[in-house]
């Protein structure tokens, strides 16, 4: 069963970097540092770094700020803010808040997780003549890992839908993005997960279809 599952995901990610040629192919590096801030509320700092253009230009640095606390039994609430910078013609900062709530059931040896959040964003609010006028957009995502004692990898399957609900959006309207990838926890303070994200945009006058090799180390205080 370990096996085929590490091969199925694998063989996934490779059909999908196939058909990625004549397309944007990126490259994301991070790490996350999470923790507790007081009894039972979470805390994640997480810098990025983001490459475009066939991983060949720098083009996003950013870092986002997580605060969640748990809600009934099943749910958590939480709140999140990140800063962005990006590397383009037009250099200019976003400044995002989002607000989500999530769940996570427990079947047998899997984790299935559900996401729900809508944040609003601020383009160049002071270099930009639209600066001022959020894009709001709400975003839904399901994640299923399969745990096992034994076992140091994790492999996840995730599907995420981003919605902007405003009739007229200076960026992307609709976005699909689709994931698998693998988790290996080194003890229980480090972990470094790997995953390949197909990303596809609706709606827009150029759609552009994103292949993602995203790598992230995570410390657990």
């Amino acid at each position: 069963m370990y096996c085929r599952i590490i091969i199925l995901l694998l063989v996934t990610s490779f059909s999908i970097f196939s058909r990625a040629q004549d397309k944007d192919f990126r490259t994301w590096w991070g790490v996350q540092i999470e923790g507790e801030l007081f009894d039972a509320i979470d805390y994640k700092v997480n810098p990025e770094v983001r490459y475009y253009q066939n991983s060949t230009k720098l083009i996003t640095v950013l870092s986002d700020f997580d605060v969640s606390y748990p809600f009934l039994k099943y749910f958590r609430v939480g709140g999140q803010y990140r800063i962005e910078k990006l590397q383009v013609r037009e250099e200019y900062a976003i400044n995002r808040f989002g607000i989500y709530l999530k769940t996570r059931y427990k079947i047998k040896r899997f984790r299935l997780q559900y996401r729900a959040m809508y944040h609003w964003e601020y383009r160049g609010i002071n270099t930009r003549e639209a600066g001022n006028i959020p894009d709001e957009y709400h975003r839904h995502r399901f994640m299923l890992k399969y745990y096992r004692k034994k076992w140091d990898l994790r492999p996840e399957i995730a599907i995420e839908y981003f919605v902007n609900p405003q009739q007229s959006a200076s960026i992307y309207e609709q976005k699909l993005r689709l994931s698998a990838g693998l988790e290996y926890r080194f003890n229980k303070h480090f972990s470094l997960s790997v995953a390949y994200k197909y990303q596809e945009e609706y709606f827009v006058e150029s759609p552009l279809n994103a292949y993602i090799l995203a790598t992230k180390l995570t410390y657990r205080l």
